[in-house]
């Protein structure tokens, strides 16, 4: 499982690296589960009012992570590139909020079953997990998104075939297809 917080491209290479590696250990490619900020509205001007929650949970982790009693990730393996946004100059709620508008199931439902067509497409998703109470939003807030996408959209997203995709294959699984 991973957290889709890159660009779709970004997204599209880890998956092909992981199956690039399953690939050289002789084993098929797999599919990914996915972790996502979902907030479904009636209509695309309500569900800005979505954006702006992700807006605040992005803010939040920046704050945990990079900036407020942190000491730091120097010398520290597998962390690089937490260190290097600890210190860029751009901030991380800032630096990737512009991509993740393509990435996170937030809108209407028609676009929200969109962006887990197109997720679906790129990554070859089997599953999806979605994150459906965040930055601060009210409870009733959540509870109006969570059965708006109950209502309208998981119909259509559970009926939807997932099948692996040759954007995600690995690099030997794609010269041995």
């Amino acid at each position: 499982m991973f957290v889709a917080g890159e660009s779709l491209d970004a997204m599209t290479a880890q998956v092909r690296e992981f199956n690039t590696i399953r690939a050289a250990h002789g084993l098929p490619p797999d599919q990914p589960t996915s972790l996502v900020w979902m907030y479904c509205a009636e209509t695309s001007a309500a569900a800005e009012e979505g954006w702006e929650y992700f807006y605040n949970q992005l803010k939040a982790a920046q704050h945990h992570y990079f900036e407020w009693n942190n000491p730091g990730f120097a010398g520290i393996p597998g962390y690089e590139d937490y260190l290097k946004r600890q210190t860029a100059d751009v901030g991380v709620a800032d630096a990737g909020f512009a991509a993740r508008r393509a990435t996170q199931p937030i809108g209407t439902p028609d676009e929200i079953m969109d962006k887990i067509t197109t997720l679906q497409q790129a990554l070859s998703l089997e599953m999806l997990v979605v994150h459906v109470f965040y930055g601060g939003m009210p409870r009733h807030k959540a509870e109006q998104s969570l059965r708006l996408f109950a209502e309208k959209v998981l119909p259509v997203v559970q009926a939807m075939p997932t099948p692996i995709n040759p954007a995600s294959l690995g690099a030997l699984e794609r010269c041995a297809g």
